[in-house]
């Protein structure tokens, strides 16, 4: 139905705890440890080991965004796919349990989601600004996790990379 994804987020920390906990097991499978050092290594721009976990001890967030390039933009190299499309396979196929339809809906969601280059053009309110698309230069309202007390003019002329998901959600 057209109201499905609206259904799905309303319930959206439930369908997250069940996909981390059994997309922890899919990240931890020693079947992909080399795929996810080569993305890790391509990530950071094919910078030495030490120095690179040097810089994540210094700032957490490089962490996590290694891990959003790996699951969205690393194609791996015996399949040519995303590690999150992988995943959203064999969840389908059961090998990680049974999750709820719901939880399989989001997961669907989730590799649905496209790559944007983007620039802030203002703030509306807290946490909802006006992008502009690089590319196409098309703007439209976006919830930003921006933290602390940024002036909207400290953005200007900064590209950013991210992905959106359903309704314009990164």
């Amino acid at each position: 139905t057209s109201d499905l994804p609206e259904k799905i987020f309303r319930n959206l920390g439930e369908h997250m705890n069940q996909v981390q906990t059994r997309m922890s097991r899919f990240l931890m499978d020693e079947e992909y440890e080399a795929e996810f050092a080569r993305s890790e290594w391509f990530f950071s721009g094919f910078m030495v080991e030490e120095e690179w976990d040097k810089l994540v001890e210094q700032n957490g967030d490089l962490a996590m965004a290694g891990l959003d390039f790996y699951l969205y933009d690393y194609h791996m190299m015996a399949n040519d796919k995303r590690p999150i499309d992988v995943y959203y396979e064999q969840a389908k196929a059961g090998k990680y349990g049974k999750f709820s339809k719901p939880a399989l809906e989001f997961q669907e969601i989730l590799t649905e989601t496209k790559p944007i280059i983007f620039t802030i053009e203002e703030c509306l309110e807290e946490g909802l600004y006006t992008i502009k698309e690089f590319f196409s230069g098309e703007s439209f309202p976006i919830m930003l996790p921006i933290e602390g007390d940024h002036d909207v003019e400290e953005f200007k002329g900064v590209l950013f990379y991210g992905h959106i998901f359903y309704n314009n959600t990164i």
